[in-house]
């Protein structure tokens, strides 16, 4: 029944469509025929390689991104070694995991596995 109510409003949706489409009247072109193909300028050519301005800037780009990604990933420290060195620095299992916001049992079990963790009991 539900396919049935979609399959109807659909139709009905199309039928507006066209109506409005006929209805609107034709405008008049006030802006000449523009050609199917603009013309071939002799620096466009696909044949040709690109302008040596283009190519440089292309390059230029492509070292920034280089450069942005060498730095995140110098400066992105992976989840372990975070733990590890907040760990290092005194905070317990439970600001670590507030900090990293991650369970508090996973710090632990995390911190235990690498025998880092010293028993409070």
């Amino acid at each position: 029944a539900f396919l049935m109510e979609l399959k109807d409003e659909n139709e009905k949706l199309v039928q507006e469509i066209r109506a409005n489409a006929e209805e609107k009247p034709q405008r008049p072109q006030t802006q000449p025929d523009i050609p199917a193909q603009p013309p071939v300028l002799p620096e466009a050519d696909e044949s040709r390689d690109l302008p040596l301005h283009m190519e440089a800037m292309i390059n230029e780009v492509e070292q920034k991104e280089d450069e942005l990604n060498q730095k995140e990933q110098e400066a992105s420290i992976s989840y372990e070694e975070e733990a590890l060195a907040l760990y290092e620095k005194g905070l317990s299992p439970e600001e670590i995991a507030r900090q990293l916001k991650s369970g508090k049992t996973e710090i632990e079990l995390f911190l235990k596995f690498r025998g880092k963790l010293k028993n409070d009991s």
